[in-house]
């Protein structure tokens, strides 16, 4: 339909029907055209009287919160049709039956079923999960990913067999194969690499072992300071800034997190990509709601 006549068509809607609308404030990338017509709806028996007046003569796209939603320059030539908060509800049946709105956030779903005993939606947190601990072979990788994770840390296996981290990467990608470093200081700006959960110590020099899983394949590097790890004083920013000069690929430290203040100074330092705190979440000593409000005020661009 032409512009005009939806403007008569739709003119009982008011102000909740845009026309020629921008759409870059609609989704987390800030991206995109404009929508011919954009509409936001408040209740179901609205939402049903404006899309029996469009009569299927228009294409339709909805929109949810906008997260992982690429939007195209060019003009979107249709309805796209924003659901607001009062299509959020959610109610549990019998039989363990969810019945969802269809403007449910994916983590608000997530920690109902959670909250209810029910397990299968942890899929829908929007954390992205690591999965490390007892990586022995191609099949535990695999069952891993097939599980729900999204990367897999190896740390013991790695080192008694290099090539096994090589063969992980070349089977499932660098980018779901993490290698998982505990260092611990011996001498003056040096450290060695330490298995068997920080247990058992190596001759494995940290810094050479950096270089070696980086070019055996590894996408990321977890790297956890055994003598920073339940201090709470502080990260390991010696071991931190020595491992960041050099890692080529991302860096993400742990060990030493005791207040917003740490979290601030370790995701600062340089080089470094990502932090990784324990302690002080299991133990409600700060929120990660308190943590990225803090890193996000001192400047580093975070989602809240």
């Amino acid at each position: 339909m032409k512009l005009d006549q939806l403007k008569i068509l739709l003119s009982e809607f008011g102000d909740k029907v845009k026309f020629e609308h921008d759409l870059k404030k609609k989704n987390w990338f800030n991206i995109g055209g404009k929508a011919k017509v954009f509409y936001k709806s408040d209740n179901l028996k609205e939402l049903i009287n404006f899309l029996k007046k469009l009569n299927n003569k228009e294409k339709i796209f909805i929109l949810g919160a906008g997260s992982n939603t690429l939007m195209s320059d060019e003009l979107f030539d249709g309805v796209v049709i924003k659901l607001s908060k009062n299509f959020n509800n959610i109610s549990l049946l019998g039989n363990n039956v969810i019945i969802a709105g269809s403007g449910v956030l994916d983590k608000s779903l997530s920690d109902f079923a959670m909250n209810n005993n029910l397990s299968g939606f942890e899929f829908l947190s929007c954390i992205p999960g690591t999965v490390g601990g007892g990586i022995r072979n191609i099949e535990d990788i695999q069952k891993a990913l097939n599980s729900g994770a999204d990367k897999v840390a190896i740390n013991t296996k790695a080192i008694q067999s290099p090539k096994f981290l090589q063969e992980a990467s070349r089977v499932f990608g660098s980018q779901a194969i993490v290698a998982s470093i505990d260092a611990k200081k011996i001498g003056l700006n040096k450290w060695i690499a330490y298995t068997d959960n920080g247990r058992e110590p190596t001759q494995m020099d940290v810094m050479k072992w950096i270089k070696e899983v980086e070019s055996l394949g590894a996408g990321e590097i977890m790297l956890t300071s055994i003598d920073q790890e339940g201090t709470k004083s502080g990260f390991d920013n010696e071991l931190n800034q020595a491992a960041a000069s050099h890692a080529s690929i991302p860096l993400i430290v742990c060990g030493g997190a005791g207040n917003t203040e740490d979290c601030v100074q370790g995701i600062n330092s340089k080089g470094v990509d990502a932090i990784a705190v324990a302690s002080i979440l299991h133990y409600k000593i700060e929120t990660v709601k308190d943590i990225k409000k803090s890193i996000f005020e001192a400047g580093v661009n975070i989602r809240l």
